[in-house]
């Protein structure tokens, strides 16, 4: 049985029987992929995303006012829906907290998809179980291959053999309404991330995090 870790939001610490474990961004913050980018830009970029997966998350549950969305924001919901409706993907899970007690770290991937397409391996569109982490940039970051790696690791930790996710998936939103998506199959990424989190923990035990 998966184990579900407590969130919160505040202070983005996960925890689990009182035990707090560090976040997947987190770890990965060793990377420091936007170090060249200006202090203000990251902070819009960031409120900006955030506010994109919370409307995105009501999009999906059904209850989203259009309304109460920026209009600057239009464009990713609608390219959202453009590629559920191109690629027939049903959202089985949104939001959802994973912790690997084994690892010893957590997270929240954006989507568990159920999708009908083309993957490695297979000749003909098959239907499986989909990881999906949805990014409003124009390019796609380095870091989201470690980081389905590892929420993808976390959620498969005590899943049933039946439930577990193979794929991974990144959906570009564009403020024009279209989306990009490529599937994550780069077998060094799970690799990459252990190293930031054996590196994170030691910092954590010499007092350095």
């Amino acid at each position: 049985m998966r184990a579900v870790p407590l969130f919160d939001e505040e202070s983005h610490t996960y925890t689990l029987d009182g035990i707090e474990y560090p976040s997947v961004t987190t770890v990965l913050g060793i990377l420091d992929t936007y170090k060249n980018v200006p202090l203000g830009h990251m902070e819009v970029a960031r409120d900006r995303g955030q506010a994109v997966h919370l409307a995105l998350d009501l999009y999906d549950r059904g209850v989203l006012d259009w309304n109460t969305v920026d209009e600057a924001l239009h464009g990713s919901i609608l390219g959202w829906e453009t590629f559920k409706q191109e690629t027939g993907a049903v959202v089985l899970a949104s939001e959802f907290p994973v912790v690997s007690t084994r690892w010893r770290y957590a997270g929240t991937p954006d989507r568990l998809l159920r999708m009908v397409a083309r993957f490695p391996g297979f000749k003909q569109p098959v239907c499986r179980n989909v990881l999906a982490d949805i990014k409003r940039t124009a390019t796609l970051v380095p870091t989201v291959g470690p980081q389905t790696a590892a929420y993808l690791e976390a959620y498969n930790e005590g899943a049933p053999a039946r439930e577990r996710v193979e794929y991974r998936l990144v959906v570009l939103l564009k403020d024009d309404g279209t989306y990009r998506m490529e599937l994550l199959t780069d077998r060094t990424d799970l690799t990459v991330f252990r190293s930031c989190l054996t590196v994170h923990q030691w910092r954590t035990k010499h007092g350095y995090a």
